[in-house]
């Protein structure tokens, strides 16, 4: 299997892997509206009968806020962004550009900080060993080697400069993102240890109490109003530490998302709404690629008008389908006309071999969508 037809198998599972999502969702949401609407019917019902319906409108009003939960599921629209991106990946990689998220591009960063420290460790040592060097020939075969390093440097730099220019706008907010969650776990261990030293310091009290042998100065009212100003902080910390918990969680689950990102279309992510703007922004673009790689293979646009109440991957989906397999067609006519014009062909004593793809594409132009970022 070549690397073309890898990618094209890969786009035709993404869509499947997608459709499939959006399905099971539907599927949730569905039964969700049928018992909203069975719920209603016995609310009509009931009333009608002259029956008490408080209960039920409790229920009703429950259902409907799952229906919303379902309906606007954090971790479902987080699946979508990704499979989106991992379309744009793919198309990416079958026109020949190599697309990388920031959290990949922040991994290898920090593997090249650490080769460059090596490097600049290495020269430093070579350097000592052309002073130790006893002969000419002994000493340019070190400066060789530092030669090489120092090109191996250059060329590090360079990548290295290339990542903060291309991920400048992801690495303001990652340094915003990492100051926040610094300042939270500051707090949260703060939190812990005044918990756990108050506690400590509430057990002794009531070992006191119980103790003969202590002074009575330990007991009666001023040791109770100590375990109340104890009992008291403690309660503070009870209600202060899940809040402070509960927004690092989401902070740190804001960091993820974004190093999964390919691009920031927004500086403004944090939250469900922003991502679904965002949403929406990556499914416009995704289209115009998916609209630029229809023409190219000559496919009929099957772009559908928004239909209320579907969601509308759903046909973008189906149109990487149906892309992924006309696709696949010419990609084996492809190999069938090669093979075809591959073959000896000989003129007279002379012979010849003709290499000939006729179908050579210009490089798709894939739009903002996978730019190395604004």
């Amino acid at each position: 299997m070549t690397s073309q037809e890898k990618i094209i198998k890969e786009l035709t599972e993404l869509s499947s892997k997608g459709l499939n999502i959006i399905t099971r969702k539907d599927f949730d949401l569905n039964k969700k509206k049928k018992e909203i609407s069975e719920m209603e019917m016995q609310i009509d019902d009931f009333e009608i009968k002259g029956f008490a319906v408080e209960l039920e409108k409790v229920l009703l009003d429950n259902l409907y806020k799952e229906l919303e939960d379902l309906d606007f599921d954090k971790e479902h629209i987080y699946q979508e962004h990704i499979i989106m991106d991992d379309l744009a990946i793919a198309i990416g990689k079958y026109n020949g550009a190599e697309i990388h998220t920031f959290g990949e591009a922040k991994t290898n960063n920090i593997k090249l900080k650490s080769n460059l420290q090596k490097l600049t460790s290495q020269i430093k040592q070579l350097n000592l060993g052309v002073e130790k060097a006893k002969t000419e020939k002994e000493k340019d075969t070190i400066r060789l080697e530092i030669i090489k390093s120092e090109g191996l440097v250059i060329k590090v730099k360079g990548v290295m400069s290339k990542y903060s220019v291309d991920f400048k706008d992801f690495l303001e907010l990652d340094e915003t993102l990492n100051g926040d969650i610094k300042e939270l776990n500051t707090k949260i261990d703060s939190l812990k240890t005044k918990a756990s030293s108050n506690t400590k310091e509430l057990d002794l009290l009531y070992l006191d109490l119980v103790d003969e042998n202590k002074s009575k100065e330990t007991q009666g009212e001023l040791a109770q109003i100590k375990i109340d100003e104890i009992k008291s902080v403690l309660e503070l910390v009870e209600n202060e530490l899940p809040q402070h918990e509960i927004k690092l969680a989401e902070l740190m689950s804001e960091q993820e998302w974004l190093g999964k990102q390919i691009n920031l279309p927004s500086k403004e992510f944090i939250g469900l709404e922003a991502k679904l703007k965002i949403w929406d922004k990556k499914k416009d673009d995704l289209i115009e690629i998916i609209s630029a790689m229809e023409s190219r293979f000559y496919i009929k646009s099957t772009n559908k008008n928004a239909v209320e109440g579907e969601n509308p991957l759903k046909d973008v989906l189906e149109r990487v389908r149906g892309l992924s397999e006309a696709m696949d067609e010419e990609e084996a006519f492809d190999e069938e006309q090669e093979d075809f014009v591959s073959e000896e062909v000989s003129y007279g004593k002379q012979s010849k071999k003709m290499g000939i793809n006729p179908f050579v594409f210009s490089m798709l132009a894939l739009g903002g969508y996978l730019a190395f970022k604004k």
